[in-house]
């Protein structure tokens, strides 16, 4: 019974193994360093960046927002584009390069998001390598946080780091 076992379990790594390399699907696994999430007000708030697999890459940036609480919560954010991506070039993230809220175009309309005990909601961002990197910032690593619109002030998210290169 327990070589059947053994060889089971194996069988089940390698399938796990192959799933993972197979190639076929156009998201790579989001980058390692998120972050800790942060929480203000009973409302956690995490970020991650997915990485779309193209050249140049496309990022996904997302900033789930959970109540934490045990009594119902509003998030009022204060914007059409609740969530910019902040990219900045040192881990520390004390060097901001590009602030994706700088000349986009959004609605001021606030909209209300009503979140039961333990419910959870998610908002999102794309950018582009192009639109970060333009013609001025070097092919590199970046580390990505999530700035989140809340009319009670802003919440800064870290939301992974990212290689990123463009066609020179």
């Amino acid at each position: 019974m327990k070589r059947s076992s053994s060889v089971h379990a194996m069988g089940l790594i390698g399938l796990a193994l192959l799933a993972g390399c197979n190639g076929s699907s156009d998201v790579v696994e989001p980058p390692a360093g998120s972050g800790a999430p942060v929480i203000v007000g009973g409302i956690e708030y995490t970020g991650q960046t997915l990485v779309m697999e193209s050249f140049p890459v496309q990022l996904d940036t997302r900033v789930t927002m959970r109540n934490r609480s045990s009594a119902r919560a509003t998030v009022e954010l204060a914007s059409g584009c609740p969530v910019a991506l902040l990219v900045y070039r040192d881990a520390a993230r004390t060097q901001l390069v590009w602030d994706q809220s700088r000349g986009r175009m959004c609605t001021m309309q606030i909209q209300i998001v009503e979140l039961a005990p333990g419910e959870s909601q998610e908002q999102s961002t794309r950018a582009s390598a192009y639109d970060i990197l333009g013609d001025s910032l070097p092919d590199g690593r970046y580390y990505l946080t999530a700035s989140v619109a809340v009319t009670s002030g802003g919440v800064r998210v870290p939301a992974g780091s990212a290689d990123l290169g463009v066609p020179r």
